[in-house]
């Protein structure tokens, strides 16, 4: 099944003559004024269901993108979470459809061995990449993941963009698939 788009946030205006906006939440009332809103929600994608293997060859892991616009700056937050068909390493790329001024994205994951319990052993995988003026950012390949078990990769993104553009995550294999979780998910957030 296909990751789900869920929309980006329509803009709220404050009522005439105010600069605040009430908030209903749980039977709660509570006011912000516009100036303590800050961040924007850029969008989001999720798997609400297990999605389709990937790959051998690079090939995005969420079916949709992200749309961001120009002249902005993003947090992005990524879960990766999947099954490894045959054990061998994988290569994350971030592909925009417009150059970016910098992109800074970092990684941490269960260990090559993954896991199949809740208790996770072993040492994490940590990983960064960087690049201006790109349209691809690619991490180098990670070790290599064992077979029939569980692998979870989690991303921090820094992005500040030129142009609109769309923003998606792609992976490669050396050897055989990943199947993306239900869970696995995609969210921008604009920061300026």
């Amino acid at each position: 099944m296909a990751d789900t788009k869920i929309s980006a946030l329509t803009a709220v205006t404050s009522p005439a003559g105010t600069d605040e906006l009430a908030v209903n939440q749980a039977g709660t009332s509570k006011k912000a004024t516009l100036a303590q809103i800050t961040s924007v929600v850029g969008g989001a994608v999720q798997y609400s269901a297990t999605g389709s293997a990937i790959g051998p060859a690079i090939a995005d892991y969420f079916t949709s993108t992200l749309s961001l616009d120009a002249s902005s700056t993003y947090e992005v937050e990524v879960w990766a979470y999947f099954a490894k068909t045959t054990a061998g390493a994988v290569t994350w790329t971030w592909a925009l459809s417009s150059a970016c001024i910098a992109l800074h994205s970092s990684y941490e994951s269960t260990p090559v061995t993954g896991f199949t319990t809740t208790t996770i052993t072993g040492t994490p995988l940590f990983a960064e990449a960087t690049n201006e003026s790109a349209t691809t950012i690619a991490h180098a390949p990670s070790g290599s993941l064992t077979t029939a078990v569980r692998h979870s990769f989690k991303f921090y993104v820094k992005l500040r963009t030129n142009a609109a553009t769309t923003l998606q995550l792609r992976v490669t294999n050396s050897a055989g698939t990943v199947t993306p979780q239900q869970g696995s998910y995609m969210r921008a957030t604009k920061i300026i």
